[in-house]
């Protein structure tokens, strides 16, 4: 049997950024320049919003 589903996630992220200075770091971080960040992300559900069963066959 399968249900499907909704939930809402939480998000942590950590990791390292190449910069020259503080202020450039968060401006990378902020904007996304990955070809400076190594970063790690840790998905958790932190709340189901809805559920039903699917009647699917799979």
């Amino acid at each position: 049997m399968y249900y499907k589903f909704t939930c809402n996630m939480t998000c942590t992220g950590k990791g390292y950024v190449e910069a020259d200075s503080l202020e450039d770091a968060k401006q990378k971080i902020l904007t996304g320049c990955y070809d400076d960040i190594y970063d790690e992300t840790d998905h958790k559900i932190a709340e189901i919003v809805a559920i039903e069963k699917d009647d699917c066959e799979q």
